[in-house]
């Protein structure tokens, strides 16, 4: 399962090259955010009591609202671009 976890971040990270080319994001924030995405997923396959599920969760919910802001950034560029 942490290899699959590993491929997705690894496609991700190669989809994500062109979009940060076209919309003009931050790369170290656009990697940061895939990153505990990907780390707090992995902390979740590989726990086995419980304060090892709630590590995952929260490392995982950390790169939740960085990634909303990244979205609502590109919906108001693309506005502006119109």
């Amino acid at each position: 399962m942490k290899a699959v976890v590993l491929v997705a971040g690894i496609l991700a990270t190669l989809m994500g090259i062109k979009l940060l080319e076209t919309d003009r994001i931050g790369r170290g924030e656009f990697h940061a955010v895939l990153v505990f995405a990907v780390v707090g997923a992995m902390f979740l396959i590989s726990s086995t009591d419980f304060i090892t599920i709630f590590v995952g969760l929260e490392t995982m919910s950390l790169s939740v609202l960085p990634a909303r802001g990244l979205g609502q950034g590109l919906a108001a560029s693309r506005t502006r671009r119109r």
